[in-house]
């Protein structure tokens, strides 16, 4: 049986009329998602109205929103858990990003913190071969590495240390970084890959670097809360602190 649901999306262009809300009844299936909606409200009901998707399927972080005042991914947020029939779904766009249109922000600030993270290439895991089938793959990665992080910029928006400091690196660099601390190289090297990169003090600079941020993040885990990943970002944050405190700093 349908669903009437009332979707309240934040409009804004930047024709210098002031931002607002817009709301639109639709006839719904519970188990739709609220990216369906969305296209439908473009496609249906207005072609002005701008929002971001791609791969429909939470692997490419595109449609990152807030629904109901918390972060999502559009596409793997089913109606029927945001709202019962007859009531209303608020979408609008992520925080901490300044709007370009609608419910897409402008995520040069997230990539910029990420890109202060010395990314070193990581070796891939070791290649394992189906005894049964002689087919050659590789070993799976533990859920909770970093590596499964698709920069959706969810963690960003809702981030309270970012909300106040604008130089805070948030919590997906913070993750990364941690990632490339503890990394070790397939021939056995115990060096993580910024050690070998450029010796001690290579790690100690870029570590450094990020210091402030890391003793600035509160651990309040709602960055963790709202990962369509998984990813354990405060325990990264940890590690880092312990690297920082035994390093004297």
């Amino acid at each position: 049986m349908d669903w009437h649901v009332t979707f309240r999306v934040f409009r804004y262009k930047q024709d210098g009329q002031p931002p607002g809300w817009q709301e639109f009844v639709l006839e719904v299936r519970p188990t739709d998602y609220v990216v369906d909606a969305l296209e439908r409200i473009w496609a249906e009901h207005d072609r002005s109205f701008i929002f971001r998707h791609a791969c429909h399927h939470a692997a490419c972080g595109a449609c990152g929103v807030r629904i109901n005042g918390h972060e999502h991914l559009a596409c793997n947020t089913r109606i029927d858990t945001q709202v019962s029939d007859g009531g209303v779904v608020t979408v609008e766009p992520l925080q901490n990003l300044p709007v370009l249109s609608d419910l897409v922000v402008n995520p040069a600030l997230f990539y910029e913190r990420m890109e202060l993270i010395p990314f070193i290439g990581l070796q891939p895991a070791d290649p394992i071969i189906d005894e049964r089938t002689g087919e050659t793959g590789l070993a799976s990665v533990p859920p909770h590495q970093f590596a499964n992080c698709i920069e959706c910029a969810l963690c960003f928006s809702t981030c309270p240390a970012r909300a106040v400091d604008s130089d805070f690196a948030g919590p997906a660099a913070l993750a990364a970084m941690s990632q490339m601390l503890g990394a070790s190289r397939r021939d056995g090297d115990p060096r993580s890959p910024l050690e070998q990169a450029g010796g001690r003090n290579a790690l100690r600079w870029r570590i450094r670097a990020a210091s402030e941020s890391v003793f600035s993040c509160l651990l309040c885990q709602a960055c963790e809360v709202c990962c369509p990943r998984d990813v354990h970002i405060t325990e990264g944050v940890h590690s880092l602190r312990r690297f920082l405190l035994k390093e004297g700093w």
